[in-house]
């Protein structure tokens, strides 16, 4: 229809088409907003989607950045002593020996040792009930650089002569006849 040629009122479908106008106005007007809303619930979705992923990769890193290795140990030296075992914690994140050491005096200084986790363990001939409480044991460690009764397990002899290991060489486990250190021990005489 030609914008020059004005329509009386009364004209035929002139009512219908400002009806049909101001419905598409009012529908685009309102799908306009329908979209709007769609795209900032899509924004903030994405939003939301980076922030899970960031979390989850923030949540995997800590633990790893938080475990101390063994720099807590004095890993330049080892200490071999005897005591009797009060607890045998086979656990994850460390498998932990407990036992008292009697000194010159006589006087007991409890001790805890750590080993890796026990499916590490097993692998090297270690087990739930390797110890029980009252076992001896004759114990090599690195002990910890504050001076504590703490430390980190080299090797393990119970009286029958059976020797636990912490170390892997090659793919299987296996015994030892005297500390890696080359100390000799009461349990272990060369």
């Amino acid at each position: 229809m030609n914008p020059r040629i004005k329509l009386r009122e009364g004209a035929p479908g002139l009512q219908e088409r400002r009806a049909a106008t101001i419905y598409a106005q009012f529908f685009l007007v309102r799908f306009g907003k329908v979209i709007l809303r769609l795209e900032a619930i899509a924004m903030r979705m994405k939003i939301l989607g980076a922030l899970a992923v960031a979390a989850g990769v923030l949540g995997l890193t800590m633990p790893v950045s938080a475990h101390h290795g063994t720099a807590v140990f004095d890993t330049t030296r080892t200490v071999t002593m005897k005591g009797i075992v009060t607890d045998w914690d086979w656990a994850n994140p460390h498998c932990l020996l407990e036992f008292d050491v009697k000194n010159e005096a006589g006087q007991a200084a409890h001790w805890i040792a750590e080993t890796q986790n026990p499916a590490e363990m097993v692998s090297l001939g270690w087990g739930k009930t390797s110890f029980k409480s009252g076992d001896e044991v004759t114990v090599t460690l690195m002990p910890a650089k504050n001076g504590k009764p703490f430390g980190r397990i080299t090797v393990v002899t119970i009286p029958n002569g059976k020797t636990f290991v912490t170390t892997k060489e090659g793919l299987t486990p296996r015994e030892v006849s005297s500390p890696p250190d080359g100390s000799k021990t009461e349990a272990n005489p060369k």
